[in-house]
């Protein structure tokens, strides 16, 4: 390693091809836009369903691993129901307060977090 880099580590989780084809849209036109403001209720959602994914995988797919019980599965989607509609109203007002450059900013934000790759077919 030189002296002008770091080691940075990173969790990946995947996304279902239309949201990555839908928020990838959105970012060539928020990035295209001579108001970008337009697009909040759009970005939010992006971002609530990114986060929803994220959350899905963590927590969700990791309480299916370990084999728990369906209960226990079933009040910890509840609880993330719950959180997840107060997350959209917080997301909302948060975007709604970013001014153009700050959207743009969202969007290099996001496509940085997007990535595709291949892998074998198991």
């Amino acid at each position: 390693m030189s002296e002008d880099t770091t080691v940075k580590h990173f969790v990946h989780f995947e996304i279902s091809d239309e949201l990555y084809e839908r928020v990838t849209k959105l970012i060539t036109k928020v990035r295209a836009s001579d108001r970008p403001q337009k697009y909040e209720k759009e970005i939010a959602q992006a971002v609530l369903d990114l986060v929803g994914v994220g959350f899905h995988f963590f927590f969700i797919d990791t309480l299916k691993k370990l084999n728990t019980g369906v209960i226990i599965q079933n009040t910890a989607k509840m609880g993330l129901n719950t959180l997840t509609r107060s997350m959209g109203i917080v997301i909302k007002r948060v975007v709604k307060s970013l001014n153009r450059e700050q959207l743009i900013k969202a969007t290099d934000i996001m496509e940085e977090m997007m990535e595709t790759k291949e892998v074998p077919i198991s």
